[in-house]
Formats: C-alpha cells, structure tokens, sequence
C-alpha cells in the first residue's frame, strides 16, 4: 500500500514538473518573440539617434556582422556605379536587381526570419547610416581639400582634431587663387574646357590644358573612390594601373557636382573661417550663401532620401553623359593616361603605381513619406552584371573582399 502511495507521489512529482517546465517553455517563447518584434521594430525609428540607440539594445552579434558586410558591399560594389539610390530603393522586392536583394545577397539572415522580415525590420536601416556616413564624409574630405591652409587660421583646437583625422597634403600655389589656380571654375561650372573637348573634336589635349582636369582628379575624385588609402590597395591588386583606370564615370560626375552643388557655400565658410576667432562670433555668422542642387541645412529629409533636388538628379546625369563621352573617346583617355603620368612625376602627390614596376606593358532627421508599395523604382544595373543574371530570377550571391569603410566621423564644420 505504501509503495503504491509513493508512486502516485513520483507520478504527481513528475507531471508537476513537466507542467513548470511547459509554462517556463511558454514563457521563454514569448520572450524571444517579444525580442525579435523589438529588432523587427527597428524599422519604425527614424534619425540617426533613435537608431544607434536601438543598435545597442536590440542587435544581435549576426547583425553587427551583417552591418559591416552591408558597408563593404556598398562601399565597394554599389557606389562605384550608383551614386543617386532610386526614389524606393529601401522597398522590398524579389526581383534580383532591387537594391534589397543584392544587399541581402551579401549577409546571412538570421533563421526563422524571412528576407522580407528582416530587411525590412534590420537591414534597410543600417544600409541607410551607412549611405548616409558615406556621403557625409566624402562631402566634409572635399571641403577639407577646397579650404586648404586657411584651416591653420582658424581655432587651432578643433583644426588640430582634424588633422589627425584626415592629414591633407596641400601645395602653397593652391592659395593664390580662392580655390587653387589649378581648379577652373567659371559661372557655376567646374572644368567646362575640358567637357567640351569632345563636342569641339579636340582629342590630343596639350599637358597644360589637360592639367586642370588632372588636378581636380587628384585633389577630388580620388576622395569618392575611397582616398589614397584605397588606391594604394587597389594598385597592390592591380598592377600597373592609376587613377584613370579605377575611376567610373559616376565618380568623375558625382566630383563635378559636389563642387558645383557647395562651391558658395564653401566659399562663405571660408569667409567665416578667416573672420570669427570665437564661437559666439561664428554662431552670430550669417549664413546667405545656398546649395544649388541640393537641400538646404536644416532641412528635413524624408525617411531614406539623400537630400538631392529633381535638378540635381538632372543636372548629374547631364554631367555623366560628358564624361561618359571622353571616357568612350580612346584617342582622348590615352591622352589623358599619358598626362597623368607626367602630373604624378611633376606634383610628387599621390603616384598610385608601384615603384618596381619597371614594363607596364607585362602587367595587366527624417520624416516618413507614403509610397506606393508596387513602386519597383528599387532597380539598379551593376557594370558587373551578367546577362543570365539580368534575366535569371535566382537570388545572387554578392561577395567581395576590400576593407570595410569608416563610419561617420566628425563634422569640423557645417557643410
């Protein structure tokens, strides 16, 4: 009697225990959903402040590693050939060309989330900060190198942090003329000589008109193709290869308008720069001087937008059809490969080909807007693109192996 006493006993034990554990099961279930809508959510909080907070309570390790894959495959795969994202890149698409997939293609989603789940609720924020930095600190090195030694003049402190940041070789002719007698500005337009060449047949151009062009190559193009730290490991890869070869068309043009775009408006930093010695007198700075392709400061952005205006859009792709026509021109290219030669041994600044190379011939704050949900404004075309893939409806997967890009550093002055 007894015995059958202690095994109902044991039998109640047990089925006490299998109930606390189904209930603590119940309970971690609706932890880890509870966890993963708040990663999900991650989407609904707009401004860089809101998502940096969410980056460190809500992201997992996988999607820290999955943000520096997203910067390197847009840093290295996506920028050289898109510099203005479509109107609704940020939406979800199946189609293997969409802005989403290809991102995707290059990280790992996490299991039991869905592609759509997690780019929607992860992947498209972090694509955004990190386009966002990316622009901003191409924007802030070009206005480094327009403002050159005036940057001695100004706070010692704050240009002292700078330096270190980003040290800028700058040549003493570059002062004699605003912007540096090297940089041809005219009405509104940077190197208008040089875009003409190929409307006015001119293909032998002559070192001394072909310097100004090589000049802004240098001083400024080389910064939206990632520095001359870039360039040093893409010549280590490429042997025998400069400048000229690494460039795309939408580099040159996205230089181009940068400098038309801000042009006034570095030249009224500068004013300020050289005029207020102290912060109340650069707070008390009027500012007058406008972007002409872009949004100006203080403005609004709508969620995932990057601030240039229908003109803007228009006017770089107006400049990419030039360049496009003297990077097609070979006559004109191999003139300029030729000069750019002979500027790298005049200038002594960035050489880009390797010094053992002895036959070059033997080497080769936001608002959110409301879109249409079947907008597939969220195509873009990669000059790596194969036509089975063009037209194949198979996932891609995209890898690539260069150095991941800095985040956003700090802004010295505003932009």
């Amino acid at each position: 009697m007894s015995t059958s006493i202690n095994e109902r006993d044991s039998i109640v034990d047990k089925d006490a225990l299998i109930e606390h554990l189904r209930d603590e099961l119940t309970t971690l279930g609706r932890q880890v959903e509870e966890f993963q809508d708040l990663r999900m959510s991650i989407v609904k909080v707009s401004g860089k402040n809101g998502v940096r907070k969410l980056k460190a309570k809500a992201l997992t390790t996988s999607d820290r590693v999955n943000g520096h894959c997203i910067g390197t495959f847009l840093r290295n795969v996506l920028w050289p050939d898109i510099k203005m994202m479509p109107s609704k890149w940020h939406k979800w698409s199946k189609n293997p060309r969409s802005i989403c997939k290809r991102i995707l293609g290059s990280v790992g989603v996490p299991r039991g989330v869905t592609d759509e789940d997690y780019w929607s609720g992860v992947a498209v924020s972090m694509a955004n900060d990190k386009l966002c930095a990316m622009r901003s600190n191409m924007k802030q090195a070009m206005f480094d190198r327009f403002v050159g030694k005036r940057m001695k003049a100004s706070n010692k402190n704050s240009i002292t942090t700078l330096i270190l940041f980003f040290v800028i070789p700058v040549d003493s002719e570059d002062q004699k003329n605003e912007v540096g007698v090297l940089v041809e500005y005219d009405d509104g337009v940077v190197l208008p000589s040089a875009r003409s060449w190929v409307s006015n047949n001119i293909l032998h151009p002559s070192y001394s008109d072909a310097a100004p062009l090589l000049h802004f190559l240098d001083k400024y193009t080389v910064i939206i193709v990632g520095g001359s730290k870039a360039m040093g490991k893409y010549c280590k890869i490429n042997k025998g290869k400069t400048l000229l070869d690494r460039v795309t068309e939408s580099d040159i043009a996205y230089g181009f308008l940068v400098y038309e775009n801000s042009y006034d408006v570095w030249k009224e930093e500068i004013v300020k720069l050289d005029t207020c010695a102290t912060v109340e007198e650069k707070k008390a700075f009027e500012h007058v001087a406008l972007n002409k392709y872009h949004v100006q400061r203080g403005t609004r952005l709508p969620l995932y937008s990057d601030g240039w205006t229908p003109e803007g859009r228009k006017r770089f792709d107006t400049i990419c059809g030039e360049v496009r026509d003297m990077m097609k021109s070979e006559e004109l290219w191999s003139t300029l490969q030729a000069h750019w030669k002979t500027y790298v041994a005049k200038n002594y600044r960035y050489s880009y080909v390797l010094r053992n190379i002895t036959n070059e011939s033997e080497h080769d704050d936001n608002v959110e807007t409301s879109d249409d949900d079947d907008d597939d404004d969220c195509i873009v075309h990669l000059s790596g693109d194969k036509d089975d893939f063009l037209d194949g409806d198979s996932d891609a997967a995209w890898t690539d192996e260069v150095e991941q890009g800095r985040e956003k550093r700090m802004r010295v002055v505003p932009v």
